[in-house]
């Protein structure tokens, strides 16, 4: 289990991490308080428009310069 700014990350494919991870998100308010006010900035940011442009134009230009 890993804390990270918006959440706990687990692994999806254990059911015990996932039982763990959310023990640590339920135990803690405050965090979730935390967590429910810096969330949707975070997707945003991580899901822009710009930001995966950027992204999908990496991947062709990784794709050209591969010869693909």
């Amino acid at each position: 289990m890993e804390p990270t700014r918006v959440g706990v990350l687990v692994d999806r494919t254990d059911p015990a991490a996932l039982a763990a991870g959310l023990q640590v998100v339920l135990a803690d308010e405050a965090d979730r308080r935390r967590v429910v006010a810096a969330g949707p900035a975070a997707v945003r940011a991580a899901f822009s428009v710009a930001r995966v442009g950027e992204q999908v134009g990496a991947l062709y230009g990784e794709a050209v310069g591969a010869g693909l």
